[in-house]
């Protein structure tokens, strides 16, 4: 397994920060994300449901509601602290609590202006498809249920950083992998012949197989260590990203390089 991930970013905090000045993502983060209530102490970030659609934002959101999602429960979610998540003030009170924290937080806002500002960024952030492959690799994975068996997935929140992943959890990590996630997860419902959801089922018997002297005590990571080795040379993986990459040039914060 690759333990560490290649990623090759060339980023100017300087010119970042002169970005998040100029940038209006206050009204974005209004408009998109909400706090949920789920019990009578307890609030969650949400994607806006509700959102009009005479809203800038409104066809934005949806045409990207999985990358944004991935942000909500791998970035957002996680950084909110327990005083707004568990906080007994009204509504009203915990709603611009909220807001107040994700517009002084330098991640969430700099993840959320690489979505809607991609052109302003690509000149600063350069991978190479192999790293964005290896990235990508780590959105399936095996995890224990509580029957005492094991179960493969296709991650779609709290993507088990750093746990799981094995390395430093930052907005530019979430960032990219969100764009990888909704790339699969479209793949996945959208193209008939499910090429890269195809090649994973195929890749499970053959970690199955490769795992019968491990211990089960070690066997969730090392499953996972064996999966993510193979799906980063799975060649189906590599040419949707390929694709993404092509197709989706002008919706990416990012240059992809050949080394």
């Amino acid at each position: 397994m690759r333990n560490y991930i290649l990623i090759l970013f060339i980023v100017s905090f300087a010119g970042c920060t002169s970005d998040q000045e100029e940038l209006p993502t206050k009204k974005f983060i209004e408009s998109v994300y909400m706090l949920e209530q789920k019990t009578n102490n307890s609030w969650q970030v949400d994607l806006n449901g509700g959102l009009s659609e005479e809203n800038p934002y409104f066809h934005f959101m949806h045409e990207n509601e999985l990358a944004l999602g991935f942000l909500q429960w791998n970035l957002i979610d996680e950084k909110i602290p327990d005083s707004i998540k568990f906080s007994t003030k009204s509504p009203e009170e915990v709603h611009k609590d909220f807001i107040s924290f994700t517009q002084q937080d330098n991640d969430i806002i700099t993840a959320i202006q690489l979505f809607i500002y991609p052109e302003k960024f690509k000149d600063k952030h350069q991978i190479n498809i192999d790293s964005l492959v290896s990235l990508s690799s780590k959105l399936f994975f095996v995890t224990a249920t509580e029957e005492g068996n094991v179960g493969w997935k296709l991650c779609a929140g709290k993507s088990k950083f750093p746990k799981i992943y094995g390395e430093s959890k930052s907005y530019a990590s979430v960032a990219l992998q969100a764009l990888c996630f909704q790339a699969v997860f479209e793949e996945k419902y959208s193209n008939p012949e499910k090429t890269v959801w195809s090649s994973f089922n195929q890749k499970i018997p053959e970690v199955s197989a490769e795992m019968n002297s491990i211990e089960y005590d070690n066997y969730i990571d090392k499953a996972n260590q064996l999966m993510w080795a193979k799906m980063s040379e799975s060649e189906e993986l590599k040419d949707l990203l390929v694709g993404l990459t092509t197709n989706e040039h002008s919706k990416l914060y990012f240059k992809v390089i050949d080394e």
